[in-house]
């Protein structure tokens, strides 16, 4: 890839990320990509310019998160899941799931996902387990030193 390639996919992938960021709509990415070549930036073309691209590059994004944070739970010895729940603006309730792990002897909390779930209560957040957990491996029960999920119910 030609380093002006390079410096258009930064543009986009940039871009997408501020939208998942601020849970902004992925329809905003044309607008956003116009009203930067407004201010001066680069050109990016047309062929990425819709909001099924954002969504992909978000995606992307999101996968290569995920994989630092899985990382960081496969090389753990033991692992603990943190969760709350939270209302975002349009009134949805939602379960924010982070990962702690110690790393060189300290601990680290990092972000696994945010889902949301029908009602405020335990068994709704318990069913919703946001997904995650699968996705660390089969022996994460066998590493897995504990469980916060805080909120009513």
């Amino acid at each position: 890839m030609e380093e002006q390639e390079v410096a258009q996919m930064e543009i986009l992938f940039r871009t997408a990320f501020y939208l998942a960021k601020r849970g902004r709509p992925f329809t905003d990415f044309p607008g956003l990509l116009e009203l930067q070549e407004c201010n001066g930036l680069a050109h990016v073309g047309e062929t990425y310019r819709n909001d099924k691209h954002a969504k992909a590059f978000a995606m992307y994004i999101f996968e290569s998160m995920f994989a630092e944070v899985k990382s960081a739970v496969d090389q753990a010895k033991f692992f603990c899941i943190l969760s709350d729940g939270s209302t975002d603006s349009a009134n949805v309730q939602e379960e924010i799931v982070y990962i702690q792990v110690l790393e060189n002897f300290r601990p680290v909390t990092k972000f696994v996902g945010l889902k949301p779930v029908e009602k405020a209560d335990a068994e709704s957040i318990t069913r919703a387990d946001p997904g995650y957990g699968g996705r660390f491996g089969s022996n994460r029960l066998e590493r897995q030193t504990g469980c916060c999920r805080c909120g009513r119910g």
